[in-house]
């Protein structure tokens, strides 16, 4: 893995600034590497060169979540390129059938790094998956990325760890050109996504490149504890100053008046259960509400990936004090409002208390979670969801002039309805509204061929070509389950590792 380190000076213009960016190499050995996908946070680069075909399981699928996340891994080519053979890797190599090959040079790499190679490098030739893209040389992909779910995985046809690359005077340019410029516009719609969440009340959240998130939560009620707050400040106050006036001055007032002064000791509890009846009144909602959760996440799944990425934001109301299990499972991270907000982005937030009843067993769990009466909490989670659904899409695409006939078919096979589906191919959308668990959808539409062209690295959510699906899931919790659930909005964003039928290039 890599971590940038920026060096600042004083006075130190932009372009000495950026030539002052360092990149610090961290290895790892198979066995050691972390088996969760939080474990690789602050990387910009995963490197998954020769060795790592002996990554466990557990290893592989943290980086796979790592990717679906935004993260950014690389994958080598050379005389020995094990992984790509990896069966636990197909979903994500963006390429088969790998050859090696000996070659004189490489104008790509010499008119990416401007440092001419002319040594003979050894490269492996694979073919192309749909959906994949780059720099290809004599029918060669030697720079060859794949988007998987909102990372990406990127493919060199060559090892910059054996000759000539040792001694390569671009090597470095190779690296901060073209892989930080890929993982930096990555991070950057990760953290896009990161924000939106931070807030569950807002009434919209914006995705990379328009993608709808959910807008409010689908399956909430008027009547929902999250729509109540508490009195106002000044009615509390009112409530309080009208208490004092009438349990001293007037309640002794006229109990003198009476001759009858010696019955304050029974008019004063009176009184005092009158106005704690009155604030029960004012604030009748909340007390008569029971322990509540709501829930807004976003799902990242890859096809052929046994495990998807959750991220988002739930908010609890515990009506009574005392001690909760939070009935957390598969969840690597938990970040209270406070955490998350001054952490990553800088902003505000008030500590939810939470933070000191989680404890990380090998996932974070809070089975002694501590609340006041009345208590709202939220939290921030990243939870690895196990992901076995197929959504299987045929799909052919003909050329008619500047328009593309899209025909095919959608099926649902996961045990959810899928609410405002949209088939993302490149730029065009297809509509396929609600789709029902077990129902088959057919796709009979036009698309505009510049849809379908070339993007830069930084234009999600997919490759050129390569195609996608958006929904909004009905059925499917994510984070904890304690409580009434009064509010979901669960969004799925799914690539497809291939389609069935004729997606052209």
């Amino acid at each position: 893995g890599t971590v940038r380190r920026q060096t600042e000076r004083t006075g130190a213009t932009d372009t000495e600034r950026y030539n002052a960016t360092e990149y610090r190499p961290f290895a790892c050995l198979p066995g050691k590497g972390p088996d969760r996908s939080i474990g690789y946070n602050g990387l910009d680069l995963v490197i998954l060169a020769e060795g790592a075909e002996r990554l466990t399981d557990p290893e592989v699928s943290a980086i796979q979540r790592y990717v679906l996340g935004g993260g950014t891994i690389l994958m080598t080519g050379g005389a020995v390129s094990p992984i790509l053979r990896d069966e636990r890797w197909a979903a994500f190599v963006p390429g088969t059938n790998p050859v090696v090959l000996n070659v004189s040079g490489s104008s790509v790499v010499s008119d990416v790094t401007g440092v001419p190679l002319r040594e003979v490098t050894t490269v492996t030739k694979i073919t192309p998956s749909p959906g994949t893209s780059g720099l290809e040389e004599n029918g060669v992909p030697m720079l060859w990325y794949r988007k998987c779910g909102l990372g990406m995985v990127v493919y060199w046809a060559f090892d910059p760890f054996q000759a000539p690359f040792r001694t390569y005077a671009g090597r470095q340019k190779l690296f901060t050109d073209t892989v930080s410029t890929i993982s930096n516009a990555h991070s950057e719609y990760k953290n896009e996504i990161g924000a939106e969440l931070v807030t569950f009340r807002d009434d919209y959240y914006s995705y990379p490149s328009g993608m709808g998130y959910p807008t409010a939560p689908n399956d909430a009620t008027a009547g929902s504890v999250f729509r109540v707050s508490m009195p106002p400040t000044g009615t509390v106050f009112l409530i309080l100053a009208c208490y004092f006036v009438v349990v001293v001055p007037l309640n002794f007032l006229v109990l003198n008046k009476l001759g009858k002064g010696q019955l304050a000791w029974v008019t004063s509890p009176i009184i005092g259960l009158a106005f704690a009846g009155v604030f029960f009144y004012v604030a009748r909602d909340l007390y008569g509400a029971s322990l509540s959760r709501a829930t807004r996440a976003l799902i990242v799944a890859h096809e052929g990936a046994p495990l998807a990425y959750a991220v988002g934001n739930q908010e609890f109301f515990f009506p009574v004090g005392g001690r909760y299990d939070l009935k957390l499972e598969g969840v690597e991270s938990v970040t209270t409002t406070s955490d998350f907000t001054g952490g990553y982005y800088g902003g505000g937030g008030s500590d939810t208390g939470f933070s000191d009843d989680l404890v990380d067993v090998g996932q974070v769990v809070a089975t002694n979670a501590g609340v006041s009466n009345l208590a709202f909490r939220e939290i921030h989670f990243e939870q690895a969801l196990p992901w076995q659904h197929r959504l299987p899409l045929s799909l052919k695409l003909v050329r008619s002039g500047s328009q593309v006939r899209a025909s095919g078919a959608f099926t649902n096979q996961t045990p959810y309805e899928l609410r405002s589906v949209i088939v993302w191919v490149g730029l065009n959308q297809l509509f396929l509204g609600d789709v029902k668990s077990g129902e088959t959808r057919s796709v009979n539409e036009l698309l505009t061929s510049t849809g379908l062209l070339e993007r830069g690295f930084e234009q999600p959510p997919m490759s050129a070509n390569q195609v996608g699906l958006t929904a909004d899931v009905t059925g499917l919790s994510v984070g904890s389950s304690i409580g009434m659930e009064q509010g979901r909005a669960v969004k799925l964003f799914y690539t497809y590792s291939t389609v069935s039928g004729e997606v052209g290039r």
